[in-house]
C-alpha cells in the first residue's frame, strides 16, 4: 500500500519581495509532486498478498509423438520374419550336418565290428584261440577264488570276549545260590523245631533226615543243572573255536595255492602265448623270412648280467693264447 501525506510546508513562510513576490490567496499555486514513500520496502516492485485464494499454474500437456503408420510395422515385421527364418535356416544346415557326420560314424563303427565279428570267426577255431581262452578261464577262475576268500574272512564271527569267563562265573553263581538255598532251608527247619510253639507237630509229620535228604537232593539236582550247563556251552564255544580255526586255516592255506599258482600262471602264459605265435606262424607262413631275423642285436645284451649257462658264445677271428695251449 502506498502512502502519500502531500506536500511538506516549509520550515519559515517566505518573505514579501521581488525574490518572493506575494501571491494571492485566492490564486491556487502548483504544488510540487513529491515521491511517494513506502514504508514497508524500498523495492517498488513489492506487492502486498491479498487474500484472492492463488490457482497452482497448469502443467502444458506432453506432446505425443506421432506412431509408426501401419505400412511401417508391417515391414518391421517382415524383417524380423527373415531374419528368423535365416537363423532356422542356419540352425537346421548346422543339425543336418551334425547328422550326417554321425551317420558316417555309425556306418563305419558298423563296418568295422562286421569286420571284427569275420576275424573272430576265423580265428576262433585255431588252437592259438582256443588255449588263450582256456588260459583266460583259468586267470578269471583264480580272480573268483580269491573273491570267496575274501568273503569268507569278512563273514567271520569271532567270539565276544570273557565268554569262557561269563560261563564260569554263572556256574559259580548258581553253585552258591544252591548252597545258599539249602542252608537257609536248614535254619528255618531248625528254628521251627526249637523255638516256635507246637513246633514238635511239624517234627512228628516230617522228620531231620527227612528234611537233610531232601536238602541234599535239591543242592544234587542244582550242581548237576549247573554243570550240564556249563558244560553245553563249553562245547559250544569249543566247537566254534574249533570250526572256526578250520575254516580259516583252509582260507589261508588256499590264499596261498591260489596266489602261488596266480604267479605260476601270470610268468608261464606269457611265453606260452609268444610260443604258440612263432609255431602259428612258422606253420603258416613256413617260407617266410623276416627281416630282423638277420640282424644281430648281440652287442646290445649286458652279457656280464646273465647267468653263465645263458652267456653266448662269439667266434673270434684269429688264434688266441688258449687255442695255442689246446694245440699243446
Amino acid at each position: 500500500m502506498v502512502l502519500n501525506n502531500g506536500p511538506i510546508p516549509p520550515s519559515t513562510p517566505p518573505e514579501d519581495g521581488p525574490d518572493n513576490p506575494t501571491t494571492d490567496v485566492s490564486t491556487p499555486t502548483p504544488e510540487a509532486e513529491t515521491p511517494a514513500i513506502n514504508t514497508l520496502n524500498a523495492n517498488p516492485s513489492f506487492e502486498m498478498p491479498s487474500d484472492a485464494p492463488v490457482e497452482p499454474p497448469i502443467a502444458d500437456e506432453p506432446v505425443v509423438p506421432p506412431g509408426p503408420t501401419p505400412e511401417e510395422l508391417a515391414e518391421i515385421a517382415r524383417i524380423d520374419a527373415e531374419a528368423k527364418a535365416s537363423e532356422l535356416q542356419e540352425a537346421r544346415i548346422g543339425l543336418e550336418r551334425d547328422a550326417q557326420i554321425l551317420i558316417e560314424e555309425i556306418a563305419l563303427k558298423e563296418e568295422s565290428a562286421e569286420k571284427f565279428a569275420t576275424w573272430v570267426e576265423l580265428h576262433r577255431r585255431t588252437f592259438l584261440w582256443k588255449m588263450l581262452t582256456k588260459m583266460n578261464e583259468q586267470l578269471d577262475r583264480i580272480l573268483d577264488k580269491q573273491n570267496e576268500y575274501e568273503a569268507t574272512v569278512s563273514a567271520v564271527e569271532l567270539p565276544k570276549p570273557g565268554e569262557l569267563v561269563r560261563y564260569r562265573k554263572r556256574f559259580h553263581a548258581t553253585i552258591l545260590a544252591g548252597l545258599a538255598f539249602v542252608g537257609v532251608s536248614g535254619l528255618v527247619w531248625w528254628l521251627v523245631i526249637n523255638f516256635v510253639p507246637y513246633g514238635w507237630v511239624a517234627k512228628i509229620a516230617v522228620t531231620t533226615a527227612q528234611v537233610v535228604q531232601w536238602l541234599i537232593g535239591i543242592f544234587t539236582s542244582t550242581l548237576l543243572a549247573a554243570l550240564i550247563l556249563y558244560y553245553r556251552d563249553w562245547r559250544r564255544f569249543d566247537w566254534k573255536v574249533k570250526t572256526l580255526n578250520h575254516q580259516l586255516r583252509d582260507v589261508a592255506q588256499g590264499v596261498d595255492k591260489v596266489r602261488r599258482e596266480e604267479v605260476r600262471l601270470a610268468s608261464l602264459y606269457p611265453q606260452v602265448k609268444d610260443w604258440l605265435e612263432i609255431i602259428g606262424y612258422s606253420l603258416n607262413r613256413p617260407w617266410s623270412m623276416n627281416d630282423k631275423w638277420f640282424k644281430s642285436y648281440i652287442s646290445d645284451l649286458n652279457q656280464d648280467e646273465f647267468p653263465f649257462s645263458l652267456r653266448i658264445a662269439q667266434a673270434q677271428e684269429g688264434d688266441a693264447s688258449s687255442m695255442h695251449e689246446l694245440h699243446g
